[in-house]
């Protein structure tokens, strides 16, 4: 072989292995590791091979064509195949020396392209070529770039010149068609998919191809097409193979040169690293005609397995308020690449004496995802730890810690004043921050605060002023919370006289600015009867005691008419009328439409009020919807009862009106909506004409049995007896027949009038005594009325009520920040002490917990029922009664399995929707209905995002109404259990925003 011929060789084998691959790396580089210049060329589906060979030599073959010819052969592959393309070269028998550079062209992707070594005599070369994995298929041409490639020739080496005198024959390159399977990598444990596409240039309506697998590595969970149409595939886990079948469903959409479909396998959790091949076995390959393809190959794939990742945890950070006796939040976001789930994941705190960490110490017991911050704490730093650990797969990952928060400081407090409804002046100001256990210094009057017709008396707790009083100079002990004080107003109360005008004396009483008096005993005067009492001397103006009311020094004056003269000369002493005309008041007016018919019999008094009906109802037609109807009986009675018609109640009813009958012992206000007269009617039997019923409103005192009765029932609760009980009751009749109205759908009140005197620091509550003698709480406010104390009972039931005096203070509440509202609680028998006279504020309550005490806040009867609604509840089980009234109220529902886990415990966004239907029954959800302000509020706690959705409306309501106000950290915490001291709390604000305490 020529020298020149061996050094063009050498040239061209170093220009290759040391100019143009690395070059072509370098590039690949530069556009990045996942996109090779080999994909970018491909796009284009034109690469030139520009690989040229010099050659020169004499010809001296024997038998040759008349010119030099250069032929490429044609060839076929498959994508992914090395193949090579043959160049040869005939020459001429003219005894003439040539020199040739060959320049080939072709649009076949590839992935690499080299020559080989050319045979001795320079006439036969081969090039290798990698055809691209995702050529498409078909005939590429290959042929000679003529505009670059040249050839010399001449009778010396010296003397050769260039010739355009040459032939040339162009090859083929045929990409046969295939079906290839993907490559992927993935961990054990963890999800893969793999496509599977096709190269066919031709268009495909049908397919059906079978994938083997080991299943004992990998399990099938889903098959994708990538294209519409109906697909179908089957997995056939005894052969271990994956069946695929689409057909394009009759449709114009024919699939080109792609993806055919896409499958998912989860890798078993204990595979061992290494790779599975996934092959591919056509059955059918169908064109747009729906005949069958042949020649089609099929290109094996395969999964590259990875050892099972551990877990790990991300953003591992402390949320809360770095104080003692705050609870601190370790917080973090657990991931796992093969999505295993969580299981039981490890936690530690750790304590140290400054923000570098110096002496970290594990804290002993510490190791749930909160801490509660001890007095140890105080000045340290605080770290929160955690180990993630996965329930299947790599169990545990490493552990993380979060930075230091810190230095821990004490809470302080502060005494704010409240000004409780003062019309000038203004409240004191204390600038001091208390620590818990430490003790104020209550401030006066300072800013000379003034109500109109009230005086100042110092300080109390509440804003009803039933709290204990706090004067200037006093000492106010701290808690672990904010104190308020509000001022105390003292009502001016002013003498009321009376002037009887030769009659019998009548003493004096005293009377609160802007109250009612009671009528007082009437006074004689012998020869006359008395005619009431009048404002003035010159006896013009009446004195009425339904409706006037003490604003200032009062004297009234008694009027007189002389009785006519008998035939004996006597004069005749009057006795007590049994009957006496009665003014009712529609909406605050007076109209003389009823008698009272007293009698006494066996030494009760009982009043009976009798209406003009046909006149109250010609005077109702005349009135606006929404009132009152008030039937004000000032008879000291045992027994007061009024009847009406059905006819008249209809007419109430559709006023809209509350029927309230007054009496010197108590007041009845009963919704006339509330008297379901068609339901009264089906009681009463049937055939009962409505128009026909009677309905009949009664307070009376008890009967010296039922007396007793309720005092031993009182005395057994440990509870002491303030005033006398009284009986409400509402009984519907038709002839001989009656039935009572024991229950109400909602609130109605009634009051009970507490004798002059009464100590208001020892009036607690109101109970309901049912004829079982069971005592239970009702919702019940006291008020100050005509210099008497007045208990306002709020109930769903007619029954025998009583106020009671039972002061409970918690010895484990003492210093809690929750101590009014677990001892108000307490008073008032909605929650029950553990042992030892102890409450546990900060045990989590469980779901059975919770229902007893809503239910005993609201007042609710228990339902003693001898079958149980859920599965798990014992009919006889202490909570069954509560479950079972909840239940009927829509407070509580159970599970859909049937279970009311009783036991469970609650957590605060559980409670809330609990307390969401109380609010509905209490009226006080009407007044807060969800709105964005209050979605936008919710929103303002750094934590809302962990409000479940189903209890978002819930809590937005009730931090609308301010029951929920957050904890100090600005947090909701609607994951974590409610505790008794928080559900003392939430239910006396309940009852407080309610208007029912």
């Amino acid at each position: 072989m020529p020298p020149f011929f061996c050094f063009h060789s050498l040239v061209y084998y170093l220009l290759i292995n040391m100019v143009y691959n690395p070059l072509i790396q370098a590039i690949e580089r530069m556009i990045g590791e996942d996109y090779n210049l080999n994909k970018l060329l491909r796009k284009s589906l034109s690469i030139i091979m520009a690989l040229s060979l010099v050659l020169s030599f004499s010809s001296v073959a024997a038998a040759a064509p008349g010119k030099i010819k250069f032929k490429l052969w044609s060839i076929e592959g498959r994508p992914g195949q090395s193949i090579h393309v043959t160049l040869t070269v005939d020459l001429p028998a003219d005894n003439l020396f040539y020199e040739y550079t060959p320049y080939v062209d072709s649009s076949v992707p590839i992935t690499e392209a080299y020559w080989g070594q050319w045979e001795d005599d320079g006439t036969r070369v081969q090039m290798s070529i990698r055809i691209a994995e995702d050529a498409p298929s078909g005939d590429y041409p290959m042929y000679f770039d003529l505009d670059n490639m040249w050839v010399k020739k001449g009778t010396t080496r010296e003397n050769v010149a260039f010739t355009t005198d040459y032939d040339t024959e162009d090859g083929v390159i045929t990409v046969k068609k295939q079906v290839s399977v993907g490559h992927t990598s993935g961990s054990a444990g963890g999800y893969v998919e793999v496509p599977v596409s096709t190269n066919s240039t031709e268009p495909i309506s049908a397919y059906k191809i079978k994938i083997p697998y080991d299943s004992s590595v990998l399990e099938v969970v889903d098959v994708t097409a990538a294209e519409e149409g109906m697909i179908y595939y089957e997995d056939e886990e005894e052969d271990d193979v994956l069946v695929v079948e689409w057909n394009n469903n009759d449709s114009s959409v024919l699939l080109t040169n792609r993806e055919l479909f896409k499958m998912k396998f989860k890798i078993n959790g204990d595979t061992p690293s290494g790779q599975q091949g996934l092959p591919a076995y056509i059955y059918t390959f169908s064109d747009e005609f729906g005949e069958q393809l042949s020649g089609v190959d099929s290109q094996i794939g395969y999964i590259t397995i990875t050892e099972n990742q551990p877990p790990s945890a991300g953003n591992v950070n402390v949320i809360g308020t770095p104080q003692i006796g705050e609870t601190l939040h370790g917080n973090y976001s657990y991931l796992d690449a093969e999505f295993d789930e969580e299981g039981v994941s490890t936690y530690q705190w750790y304590r140290a004496n400054n923000a570098a960490g110096a002496g970290e110490q594990p804290i002993a017991g510490a190791d749930a995802k909160t801490y509660v911050l001890q007095s140890g704490d105080k000045d340290k730093y605080i770290r929160f730890e955690v180990t993630p650990i996965a329930i299947t797969g790599a169990g545990a990952g490493t552990p993380v810690k979060s930075a230091w928060t810190g230095p821990i400081g004490v809470p302080t407090y502060q005494v704010l004043y409240e000004a409780n409804g003062a019309t000038q002046g203004d409240v004191p100001v204390d600038t001091t921050a208390y620590e818990t256990g430490q003790e104020a210094t209550v401030l006066g009057n300072t800013g000379n605060l003034v109500k109109t017709e009230h005086t100042f008396g110092g300080w109390t707790t509440d804003e009803a002023n039933l709290g204990t009083i706090y004067m200037a100079g006093d000492s106010l002990p701290i808690e672990s919370m904010h104190r308020t004080l509000y001022a105390k107003w003292v009502v001016n109360r002013y003498p009321v006289s009376f002037h009887s005008n030769g009659g019998s004396a009548v003493p004096s009483v005293t009377a609160d600015y802007n109250s009612l008096i009671a009528e007082p005993q009437r006074p004689t005067r012998s020869g006359y009867s008395f005619n009431g009492w009048y404002k003035n001397e010159e006896l013009t103006e009446r004195w009425t005691f339904t409706s006037d009311k003490v604003v200032a020094n009062t004297m009234l004056y008694a009027k007189w008419s002389p009785n006519s003269q008998g035939g004996g000369g006597g004069v005749p002493t009057p006795s007590e009328p049994s009957e006496q005309s009665l003014s009712l008041l529609i909406n605050g007016r007076g109209e003389s439409l009823a008698k009272a018919d007293t009698k006494t019999e066996n030494g009760r008094k009982t009043t009976v009020v009798s209406i003009d009906e046909a006149k109250l109802e010609s005077e109702l037609n005349e009135e606006k919807a929404g009132g009152t109807l008030t039937v004000p009986v000032a008879v000291l009675s045992d027994s007061v009862m009024m009847e009406l018609k059905a006819s008249t109640v209809k007419a109430l009813q559709h006023k809209d009106m509350v029927i309230e009958l007054q009496t010197p012992s108590g007041t009845y206000s009963l919704p006339a909506s509330h008297i379901d007269l068609a339901a009264l009617s089906e009681r009463l039997g049937s055939n009962v004409p409505t128009e026909e019923i009677k309905v009949r409103l009664k307070i009376a005192k008890t009967s010296e049995d039922q007396e007793k009765a309720v005092q031993d029932a009182i005395a057994k609760e440990g509870l002491t007896l303030v005033g006398e009980p009284l009986e409400f009751t509402v009984e519907v009749s038709y002839g001989d027949r009656s039935a009572e109205i024991e229950s109400f759908s909602s609130y109605v009140e009634r009051s009970i009038v507490l004798p002059g005197g009464t100590d208001a620091y020892r009036i607690t509550t109101g109970v309901a005594i049912d004829p079982d003698g069971t005592v239970r709480h009702v919702p019940t406010k006291i008020i100050a009325e005509n210099g008497k104390h007045r208990a306002i009972i709020n109930s769903l039931t007619n029954s025998t009520y009583a106020v009671v005096w039972h002061p409970v203070s918690f010895a484990d509440a003492a210093r809690h920040w929750a101590k009014d509202a677990v001892n108000e609680m307490g008073s008032r028998l909605i929650i029950s002490g553990i042992e030892n006279n102890q409450i546990k504020p900060d045990l989590a309550v469980s779901r059975a917990e919770f229902t007893a005490i809503i239910v005993s806040a609201l007042g609710f009867k228990s339902t003693n029922e001898a079958v149980s609604s859920y599965s798990d509840v014992s009919a006889s089980a202490w909570f069954s009664g509560a479950i079972e009234s909840a239940k009927s109220y829509h407070l509580v529902g159970g599970f859909e399995d049937g279970t009311f886990r009783p036991s469970q415990e609650l957590t605060r966004e559980q409670a809330v929707v609990i307390l969401m239907n109380a609010m509905e029954l209490t009226g006080l959800k009407q007044k807060h209905s969800l709105s964005s302000d209050a979605m936008q509020r919710l929103d303002s706690f750094t934590d809302t995002q962990e409000v479940s959705e189903w209890a978002r409306e819930a809590m937005a309501i009730a931090v609308e109404a301010k029951l929920v106000t957050g904890h100090k950290d600005n947090r909701l915490a609607p994951q974590s259990y409610i505790t008794r001291a928080e559900v003392a709390t939430i239910i006396r604000r309940l009852l407080e925003q309610s208007n029912l305490i």
